[in-house]
């Protein structure tokens, strides 16, 4: 759990195969993570503020690295 004392979510370049955007609020929200390349699949996590302090709560989803290995052996099957 990354904690700041302003009230922000810091921006994450890669946490569970997936970016994470800056993000502030007064809420409690749900922010979509977008998958690094050569990943793919579904991610989010919750954002908290409880005054001046903000966190990343842990991740739900997952990032998966197999989508270009299946691409590409469905390219190969319809060569032969």
């Amino acid at each position: 759990m990354i904690i700041n004392l302003d009230g922000t979510c810091s921006y994450i370049s890669n946490e569970g195969n997936a970016q994470w955007n800056e993000t502030s609020s007064t809420l409690q929200q749900v922010v979509k993570g977008n998958c690094i390349n050569g990943y793919q699949g579904t991610i989010s996590r919750t954002y908290i503020q409880s005054g001046s302090i903000g966190n990343w709560t842990s991740i739900i989803g997952s990032c998966n690295g197999n989508f270009f290995k299946n691409k590409k052996k469905e390219e190969e099957k319809k060569i032969q």
